[in-house]
């Protein structure tokens, strides 16, 4: 007899997602390094670690997943630029 391949596995917990549009005028230079971290319920995460984005390009929409309640927080050239608590649950975004 075959073993049933869905017991012993524990039920993950859902992952919601938030959209943020981050807009790239704070940078200081025409060229930006961008660095997008998550925390949420279950820990930390760099989503986006030292990527090169261009100013030009006036911003980007992140889509972020993430468990309950958190923060996400976003760096231009390794400056706090903004801030965000989030609710990975229902979506809000302060």
């Amino acid at each position: 007899e075959d073993p049933d391949p869905s017991q012993g596995e524990e039920p993950g917990i859902a992952a919601g997602v938030v959209s943020i549009w981050i807009d790239y005028s704070p940078a200081v230079n025409d060229e930006l390094i961008m660095t997008v971290t998550v925390s949420d319920a279950e820990g930390a995460y760099t989503p986006y670690n030292q990527i090169q984005r261009s100013k030009t390009n006036e911003g980007e929409t992140l889509s972020l997943q993430g468990v309950g309640e958190g923060k996400i927080l976003v760096f231009f050239d390794n400056a706090l630029v903004y801030e965000y608590d989030v609710n990975f649950d229902t979506g809000a975004v302060n």
